[in-house]
């Protein structure tokens, strides 16, 4: 994501996060982690904000509690819900923050008008259905791109580009053969 990204932007910053970097066992750590985090983007706008792996970091509001799974997790009922809540309304007050916001500039004492709209969110998961309906509202991550699995030519190209040109073998095995038993592999697979 990105490398896209800066093709398709080369004059934008971009901040890449891996979103279980974020996660922290101190209370109020993870909130600010992401506060951080934007005001980070907002001083180098324009800018992206890539959050990779988007289900780790949080699932849906509430969702969890008394030792019940979320996101492939077990939590206790003491720190499940009201703790992903806290990320999750931390992570939504930062995204409509990222619109216009007036501040004053630390080092002056003035009055700062900026027009943060050129930050940019983009997050990836391997879990869309994971993701809080909220997040997903206008203005916030409005815009998704499903990318499907390669099918059969497309795998035998992904292969075809990794291997040696002695003979399109694959450690002995044909290319061929290979892409037939990867179905419904991706290309990191």
């Amino acid at each position: 994501v990105h490398e896209l990204i800066k093709r398709a932007a080369p004059r934008f910053n971009s901040i890449e996060v891996t979103c279980a970097d974020l996660i922290h066992k101190v209370v109020g750590e993870s909130e600010r982690q992401i506060t951080t985090l934007f005001r980070r983007a907002r001083q180098n706008a324009p800018c992206f904000i890539i959050l990779e792996g988007l289900e780790s970091l949080l699932g849906q509001q509430g969702e969890v509690g008394n030792g019940e799974k979320a996101n492939g997790m077990y939590r206790s009922s003491r720190t499940s819900h009201s703790a992903l809540d806290r990320v999750l309304s931390a992570l939504l007050i930062e995204m409509d923050g990222i619109q216009e916001v007036d501040s004053t500039d630390i080092e002056t004492g003035s009055s700062v008008h900026v027009n943060a709209s050129r930050v940019v969110v983009v997050a990836t998961t391997q879990s869309p259905d994971s993701i809080d309906r909220a997040l997903k509202r206008p203005g916030r991550l409005e815009e998704h791109i499903s990318l499907e699995l390669p099918n059969l030519e497309q795998r035998k190209q992904i292969l075809s580009r990794s291997v040696s040109r002695e003979g399109g073998l694959v450690n002995g095995v044909c290319v061929e053969t290979l892409a037939k038993k990867t179905e419904g592999r991706s290309h990191a697979e």
